[in-house]
């Protein structure tokens, strides 16, 4: 069992499918045309996969097909199959040896039995594996017919279908299922580097196949080169492993799904790497590609940009407008100077063509000051990009004026969660605020009325609290419920002559008593509930608002004491009444950021929020 765990371990194909390439070979010789290959030629047989990988977007999703759904088990079931052998070929051993090293016939028999039970339930597993196999074919081909198995001889819909529901047959084979495509080591610069032992037996071998499987590859890039001149042709296959099965028996080491044959200018390896992976990526993605037209506006946003189709920098194509991706989710987005950046997320599938309309805003102008009523140290950013540190005498920092509403967050520096036992390690705490864009005035400070704080324990406590005063409510209902029915006998038994008015009083006492208990847990739970809500909601980002000179003073005062260690004394003394308002302005004089307490630190340019563009599917 531990032998069939590891090979499991092994070979077991998870959610994600990993993408690899390997170094091209040149068809010539190292001497060829009269010419011998230069160092030069060499490196392009590095190049060119590593530029096909780098047009490969990923990581990006694909759905397998039945056929490569049912290699993978059928791979599955020879390995099984294998080390049942090898427990089967141990076990005979075994017994072999018994006729040696047993001397008294009684026990000989005994021993020898219970071997042969062993070997018969390998030798039966080994048979049940057999039959797997031909039945997961037999209905991975039904399923991929679509043909549903009829076990009615006759035409007409039989009683027992009508009032029986028909048994299925248990399914061997699971359906196809997304998988997330990884390129092989999360780069696209690291080839797979086939063992020369492998190398020598072949490509197509068994122990190529499974040197690329013993490194998790599920599909792997093979190529050629031949040059005449300036110009190569470049040939490249796309293989699919663990192989693809003729019979249930006869494996064939690896699946090419596609191969494709490129001529171009040595020069210009990147248009020959595009072409091909144009080809290879709806063999990879088991889709077709979509052809995408970038239609930007206004003019002097489109005449120079930079384009990025899900985080990767990719090049149009010749006509500068144009991309072509798998069919699928993707998300858009455009970078140009002197503009805000415009992105959009479609599902581009269902038309061979799509006209995406991307609008770009002009930047704003100015800045404006974000500054922490609460000043704490830590570090303060607008629209997820980095604006300055609240420190001793800077209690915020500038922000440029965006063309929409704006997104930021503070991380402080000195508050943290606690560190769990189970290991995990404290990080620091924090809060989200948001700048609506009629705030956002060149000039103007703005103030956040928020603090950091262990908001998931804060809430996870108030939810244990809100649970807890729920169940007592819950449980006191049913005392209450007696009680008052008690309560209700005992009076109609009073009116009615034979019970006593002492007994009914009494019980009224009892329910009094129960449903005051239902009703103070109820307002309890209530309480907890309103109390739970309200905790909750402070996850939510803080509106900034417009602040006066003189709110600012007072926040720059508090951050006067950030790191002198009198932070604390200084928020219990604004809980506290004020008695002596003169000791407020001590530190008024220190040195600090003058104005709206803006920080030195610029915002990086062409760093502002997303905008969404519109999408249009072209005909058919």
């Amino acid at each position: 069992m531990f032998i069939m765990a590891l090979v499991f371990s092994t070979y077991a194909f998870s959610a994600s499918w990993v993408l690899a390439a390997s170094k091209f070979s040149f068809s010539q010789g190292v001497s060829y045309s009269g010419r011998v290959r230069e160092s030069s030629e060499d490196k392009v047989a590095s190049l060119m996969p590593e530029l096909i990988l780098e047009h490969i977007v990923a990581p990006s999703s694909r759905l397998p097909s039945e056929r490569e759904v049912l290699d993978r088990y059928l791979e599955k079931l020879l390995l099984e199959r294998q080390s049942l052998f090898l427990q089967l070929s141990k076990e005979i051993k075994v017994r072999d040896s018994l006729f040696l090293s047993e001397e008294k016939p009684s026990k000989l028999k005994k021993a020898i039995a219970e071997q042969e039970k062993k070997i018969k339930e390998i030798q039966d597993k080994i048979d049940a594996s057999l039959a797997n196999a031909d039945k997961a074919v037999a209905q991975v081909e039904e399923r991929i017919a679509g043909v549903k198995k009829e076990k009615e001889g006759f035409s007409f819909v039989s009683i027992k279908k009508l009032f029986f529901a028909e048994d299925s047959e248990e399914e061997l084979v699971s359906r196809p299922e997304y998988e997330t495509i990884e390129l092989y080591k999360g780069s696209a610069s690291t080839l797979y580097e086939p063992p020369q032992k492998a190398l020598l037996s072949g490509m197509d071998s068994r122990l190529f196949a499974k040197a690329v499987m013993d490194e998790k590859i599920n599909g792997l890039i093979l190529g050629s080169i031949t040059r005449y001149g300036d110009y190569i042709s470049v040939t490249a296959e796309f293989k699919i492993f663990p192989g693809g099965y003729e019979k249930p028996n006869a494996f064939k080491n690896g699946t090419s799904v596609g191969v494709v044959t490129e001529v171009g200018n040595i020069d210009n390896c990147m248009q020959i790497a595009r072409n091909i992976a144009r080809y290879i990526i709806p063999k990879i993605v088991n889709s077709m590609s979509v052809q995408l037209y970038i239609d930007i506006s206004p003019a002097e946003a489109a005449s120079k940009y930079k384009l990025m189709v899900d985080g990767v920098v990719t090049r149009p194509e010749a006509d500068g407008k144009s991309v072509y991706v798998p069919a699928g989710v993707h998300t858009v987005e455009v970078e140009s100077d002197s503009f805000n950046t415009s992105a959009v997320t479609y599902d581009f599938k269902g038309s061979p063509t799509f006209l995406v309309h991307i609008p770009m805003q002009k930047q704003a102008s100015g800045s404006f000051s974000v500054n922490l009523k609460k000043p704490e140290e830590g570090k303060l950013y607008a629209g997820g990009n980095y604006i300055g540190d609240v420190k001793k005498g800077v209690p915020g920092a500038s922000a440029r004026v965006n063309s929409s509403n704006l997104l930021g967050s503070f991380v402080s520096s000195t508050k943290t969660t606690e560190a769990s036992g189970d290991g995990e390690e404290a990080t620091p705490l924090g809060f989200y605020y948001y700048v609506p864009q009629s705030e956002q005035v060149d000039g103007s400070s703005l103030m956040v009325n928020a603090e950091s704080m262990d908001t998931e324990s804060l809430i996870d406590k108030r939810r244990r609290w809100t649970y807890a005063s729920y169940s007592a409510f819950i449980m006191s209902l049913p005392f209450t419920f007696a009680t008052t029915g008690s309560y209700v006998n005992s009076l109609n038994a009073y009116y009615k002559g034979y019970g006593t008015r002492d007994e009914a009083v009494r019980k009224n006492n009892i329910r009094l008593g129960c449903s005051a208990v239902s009703v103070v847990t109820g307002v309890v739970w209530v309480a907890n509930l309103v109390w739970y809500l309200h905790t909750a909601s402070k996850v939510l980002p803080v509106k900034a608002k417009p602040a006066s000179e003189k709110d600012i003073q007072k926040a720059r005062e508090k951050s006067m004491l950030l790191d002198s260690g009198a932070q604390k004394k200084a928020e219990e003394k604004d809980k506290a009444p004020a008695k002596d308002k003169g000791t407020e302005k001590a530190g008024a004089d220190g040195k600090g950021n003058a104005g709206n307490g803006a920080s030195e630190n610029p915002l990086k340019e062409g760093e502002m929020e997303a905008s969404l563009g519109g999408v249009q599917n072209g005909g058919n």
